[in-house]
């Protein structure tokens, strides 16, 4: 049961047993100058026609070939592209931030979250064939623009003269980025503008009533932002805009946001061309607008815009997006580089205030006077995380405590001291009196309660957790009164199954019991005990006529947890592999019991701190002030209270907490998974947070991606058990996730767990996001000058023996000399065109075995333009903290009683009352020996059904299970076909399992499993040719999420990939059909069994014929030996692929 909280760790077991390689490893980046789609937005046309020649007619050689011609067919359509605001959450992020400031030698960009956007239309006055046949470069029709306030500003009578055929419900006023909003439709209704908003009644009819904006452009800049200097200043030109345009693939390692779904992601990123103001003496504000370059309506009628353009007349352009943000002068003290200096000047561990923990010799509380012992407890309780916090005693009174959260700044012991057992039935006494500050110090009371409280609002956890105390105890119990009897001698005990036929005994022994229970002065129960009555003679009379009644006597109440225990532990045991051999449940096997897959991914989620409240994190804001950096410990003991309290519910036997065995045996199997390697994934225990960090900054801000990058000792990098050597993680996957959560809590707040401590951890390295650095157009520019230094980069993967890191060809300065083609001062423009150009010839200058490109692209300029990485690299995290290494994480257990010497066997039995005596005309069966009695440890017991043998599986009968299977897409009009080189990348399928006929027949096996296997690869070779190639489905690199259901909620869907040692299911993506009750369902309770597989990426095929996948369906039934066994037997289904068909 995969935790979203605990993602990272979930996806890095999963690449594990995939073994799929990623493309980049951690840090890595890979640009492209663009990523267009098949289809561009617009409308496009397919024509068909078609030449038939046939041989002549049959024994008249005179006749010539027959050839006959149909007319061509046409026919139009409109792919449909944005084109007046973007989709919703399409933008990742922008920079500079809204609201925040930079220096005025930044170019702003945004980052989009679809790589294709930037090309999904095509802009309009570009040179023609500018993109014809070009494999390097596409030009985008968008364009990030920033004005000045004085630039877009415009005065009201304007704004109600150009406005005044647009309906009267549209503002007649400009919004904070002072863009004029309306809708779509409302564009082309504007006056007194040269307009470019490129509306079409007919074409852009599915977008009227879409909300857009507009900005009116003065003529004069409008001409300087949109003309190639280099051309005829008479024609528009936006093709140099290609150059501001690039994509990134990013591998997506210690990113909040974007590592939150994929190891990988592709950004495509579009940057402006133009700076702040140059040499200004004050701040000003400026405003950035993502406009669109598609000015024509697309309906054949050319652009309205026309040169030369009159300088007190205003251009309409479309502004899909817009923000905000402050230039600050030449002299800037808050940038990137001042706000890491910052983080790593004041790092320290969480804590309220800058303050150190006393030491004795500066503070003898015994001789020191009050006042001076008081501030030095405060400075203590302070120094290890302490907080004051109001509480209110059972009373009703309000009084003060102290409490801390699980965020500590040094270790804490565990245990609190000897004996201590983190197990409590109401939590108030875990709460710790300090004597020497006369408060209560309340943190694992609180924790305790709270974990009650989060378990209480998850009603599935609540269910959950009954069900498998209430099969514990009584498997426990069970089996601890078998032993008992066994160790007597007597033949007392009975197996339910074998004690139907004394229900009348039974009965009247319940009734007679109830008479001697009133006349001991117990009106209450005859078995389970009162948990709140303190009256110990009234049990031990009791307890002296009902020994081996109660479950409570001291010989069933010694051995009931051993039992529950075992009972419990076999419910933490996964299906036997293909070996045989039983394994624990490590989330991604198949559990034997649902229930406790349930429980255990719950509490492995509140270990690591899943939706724990932040005043729970953070008792005191003073802990993390702004532009701060603290490390922690996780406090074991504050997540042991934490869970304990979340496992007391449904606590129906336990009247003190050590008598509460199903509590405990939940927590030693969960002991018993956390403390055994799991060989699967590569031989490591299970990663548990021992350290961390909180983050404040105005970097999250700007940065939401900033990465981490943690490293280890090399003790910390070798597997834990020896077994787990021979499992090799894919290229580029650590062999062991180094960050276990990451999560923003606030825009400007993030905190890390990691499961290493110093001195395991060495580094952690901050470094910002390959798709969220600034630009910038240089290191320096003025009214005079602007300064470049050029980069080294490289077209080989080779790189020279001298190479170093931040090596760069030198620098140029560019003149204000009227020469200079590649800044416009006037303008504050970039030349894209002429700036590309030179940069390819500087890089290639005396360096053809370095770099041998001579074609400008948006690659390269984005590189050269991005501003150089830094970091911020914490290099010795032992030097802030305190502490060594800390055992493997255990839940805390109350240490169990020996067990009760067996009870002498009386001379005479023991009695209840003459009515609960043996019928003397019915004779008890013996009780079974002990050896055949006492179960193996993990080992399943089934019922055995009292049913005739079935008919062998080989055996095709007319009553065997019949199911129809289908696949179809679900965007699909087709059901017939699933589409092939579709537009969209990943079509969700649903595949189709139905009974065959009418309803579903009774089978005599209860069903355990149903195997649906879909073949995946790549598509053979002139597969036309070859009629009987073996055709897949998904593509070979096709990993689907994992399917749900889509009826029947009485199966659970897994997810695997066919092993080499399953002949049927080799080269296939199986899907396990697993019943949610074990050991099996009736065949009468499914006629439904089908389900949704989102994302499928379906094989690449681009054939003239349909092919046909074959889709298996196999039946695992559980045999009368209580084995599963997979049915000889099997349903097939043929699936249509096609080329070429969107559906």
């Amino acid at each position: 049961m995969p935790s979203h909280h605990r993602r990272l760790i979930h996806r890095h077991a999963e690449r594990i047993l995939s073994q799929i390689p990623r493309d980049l490893a951690p840090g890595e980046a890979r640009f492209y100058s663009f990523y267009s789609p098949s289809l561009i937005g617009g409308v496009h046309t397919v024509s068909v026609s078609q030449d038939i020649s046939a041989p002549p007619e049959p024994y008249n050689p005179d006749r010539s070939r027959r050839t006959t011609k149909l007319d061509e067919l046409s026919q139009s359509f409109i792919v449909v592209a944005p084109k007046f605001t973007l989709p919703p959450n399409a933008v990742d992020s922008v920079f500079p931030g809204p609201g925040t400031s930079a220096e005025h030698t930044v170019l702003p960009h945004i980052v989009l979250k679809d790589p294709h956007l930037p090309w999904m239309r095509s802009p309009t006055h570009i040179p023609a064939g500018e993109d014809d046949n070009n494999t390097r470069s596409q030009t985008t029709w968008l364009a990030l623009l920033i004005f000045s306030v004085e630039e877009l500003q415009i005065p009201p009578e304007t704004i109600q003269s150009v406005l005044r055929q647009v309906p009267p419900d549209v503002k007649r006023e400009q919004s904070e980025t002072f863009a004029l909003r309306m809708r779509a439709q409302d564009t082309a209704k504007l006056q007194d503008v040269v307009n470019t908003t490129g509306f079409s009644a007919q074409l852009n009819a599915r977008d009227a009533t879409e909300p857009t904006e507009v900005i009116l452009l003065p003529g004069q800049l409008f001409s300087s932002l949109f003309v190639d200097p280099g051309t005829d200043k008479t024609k528009l030109n936006t093709a140099g805009y290609k150059y501001m345009a690039h994509v990134r693939q990013v591998a997506t390692d210690g990113m909040a946001q974007a590592g939150s779904e994929t190891d990988e992601a592709m950004f495509s990123v579009v940057v402006s061309r133009r700076t702040g103001p140059i040499d200004a003496e004050h701040s000003s504000m400026m405003i950035a607008h993502l406009v669109s370059l598609d000015w024509d309506g697309g309906d054949g009628k050319e652009s309205q815009v026309r040169l030369p353009i009159p300088n007190d007349a205003r251009v309409a352009m479309t502004s899909l997006y817009s923000w905000t943000y402050t230039c600050l002068p030449s002299l800037n003290q808050s940038s990137p580089l001042d706000l890491l200096t910052n983080l790593g000047e004041h790092l320290t561990v969480l804590r309220a205030g800058e303050v150190a923990a006393p030491s004795s010799q500066n503070h003898d509380l015994a001789n020191a006077n009050d006042d001076e012992a008081l501030s030095a407890m405060i400075a203590k309780r302070q120094a290890d995380g302490y907080a004051l916090a109001r509480c209110r005693t059972v009373t009703g009174e309000v009084t003060a405590s102290i409490i801390r959260g699980p965020l500590v700044p040094n270790q804490v012991a565990r245990p609190l001291r000897e004996k201590f057992v983190m197990q409590s039935n109401f939590g108030s006494d875990l709460a710790i009196f300090d004597q020497d500050f006369g408060l209560l110090d309340q943190t694992y009371s609180t924790a305790w309660q709270l974990g009650k409280t989060l378990a209480m609002a998850d009603d599935a956890f609540c269910a959950a957790l009954a069900r498998l105390r209430a099969g514990g105890h009584e498997r426990g119990l069970e089996r601890a009164k078998q032993e008992v009897h066994v160790l007597m001698g007597q033949d007392g005990y009975l197996r339910r199954q074998k004690a139907a036929d004394g229900m009348v005994d039974l009965v009247r022994g319940l009734n007679a019991l109830n008479t001697r229970l009133h006349a001991h002065g117990r009106a209450a129960t005859a078995v389970v005990e009162n948990r709140w009555s303190g009256d110990e003679s009234a049990k031990a009379a009791m307890m002296s006529e009902i020994d081996l009644l109660s479950q409570n006597s001291p010989h069933l109440a010694s051995r009931l947890g051993a039992h529950t225990d075992e009972a419990v532990l076999g419910f933490a045991m996964a299906e036997a592999g293909e070996d045989g051999n039983e394994v624990l449940y490590n989330e991604y096997n198949v559990a034997t019991n649902p229930d406790y897959a349930y429980v255990y991914s719950w509490v492995l989620d509140k270990a690591h701190l899943a939706n724990i409240p932040a005043h729970y994190l953070l008792p005191d804001r003073a802990f993390l002030p702004q532009e701060t950096l603290r490390f922690f410990y996780v406090d074991a003991n504050w997540t042991d209270a934490l869970i304990d309290g979340a496992l007391s519910l449904a606590n129906h036997w336990g009247a003190t907490p050590d008598k509460d065995s199903p509590r405990t045996a939940i927590k030693k199997a969960i002991n018993e998974r956390l403390r055994t390697p799991d060989d699967a994934l590569g031989g490591w225990h299970v990663p548990m947070p021992r350290f961390g960090f909180l983050m404040r900054s105005q970097l999250l801000v700007q940065f939401p991606d900033l990465a981490v990058d943690v490293k280890f000792s090399a003790t910390r990098t070798r597997p834990v058990s020896s077994e787990g050597v021979g499992v090799s993680p894919p290229a580029n996957t650590p062999a062991r996730q180094p960050i276990l959560v990451q999560k923003r809590i606030a825009p400007d707040t993030m905190y890390c767990l990691f499961d290493a401590e110093p001195p395991d951890l060495r580094r952690i390295t901050f470094t910002m996001p390959p798709h969220q650095q600034c630009f910038t157009v240089g290191q320096t520019l003025n009214k005079s000058t602007l300064s470049v230094i050029f980069k080294k980069l490289y077209t080989t993967d080779q790189r020279p023996p001298d190479h170093q890191p931040g090596q760069n060809l030198g620098r140029v300065d560019f003149p204000n000399d009227g020469k200079t083609p590649v800044f416009d001062w006037q303008s504050r423009t970039l030349d894209p065109a002429a700036f590309s150009t030179y940069l390819v010839a500087r890089l290639g200058r005396n360096r053809e075995s370095e770099f041998s490109d001579t074609m400008p692209t948006s690659a390269v300029s984005g590189l050269q333009l991005n501003n150089p990485i830094l970091q911020l690299d914490v290099g010795d995290v032992s030097a802030q903290t305190s502490g060594s290494a800390s055992p493997v994480f255990q839940l805390s257990t109350p240490t169990a009683d020996a067990p009760a010497a067996p009870p002498v066997r009386a001379r005479t039995p023991l009695r209840v009352a003459s009515s609960a005596t043996r019928h003397p005309g019915r004779q008890r069966p013996a009780s079974p020996p002990r050896d055949a009695e006492l179960l193996a440890r993990h080992r399943r017991e089934h019922p055995q059904a009292a049913l005739r043998a079935p008919p062998g599986f080989g055996a095709d009968t007319f009553d065997r299970p019949r199911y129809s299977v289908g696949v179809y897409a679900v965007s699909s009009r087709d059901r017939r076909f699933i589409p092939s080189d579709s537009p969209v990348p990943y079509v969700d399928l649903v595949v189709s399992i139905r009974w065959f006929g009418e309803r579903p027949q009774s089978y005599l096996l209860p069903l355990t499993r149903m195997l649906v296997g879909i073949p995946y690869g790549d598509m053979p070779p002139d597969v036309d040719k070859n009629p009987n190639a073996k055709i897949p489905l998904l593509a070979r690199t096709a990993d689907p999420p994992v399917p749900a259901m889509l009826r029947n909620q009485r199966l659970n869907v897994l997810k695997r990939w066919g092993s080499k040692d399953e002949k049927e299911l080799k080269g296939h993506v199986v899907f396990e059909l697993v019943p949610r009750t074990q050991p099996g369902v009736q065949l009468s309770m499914i006629r439904d069994a089908s389900f949704r597989l989102p994302r499928a990426q379906i094989t690449s095929y681009a054939g003239t014929r349909p092919r046909f996948a074959q889709v298996k369906l196999f039946y695992e039934f559980l045999e009368m030996r209580g084995k599963p066994k997979v049915a000889d037997f099997s349903d097939r289904a043929e699936v249509q692929i096609r080329a070429g068909v969107d559906g």
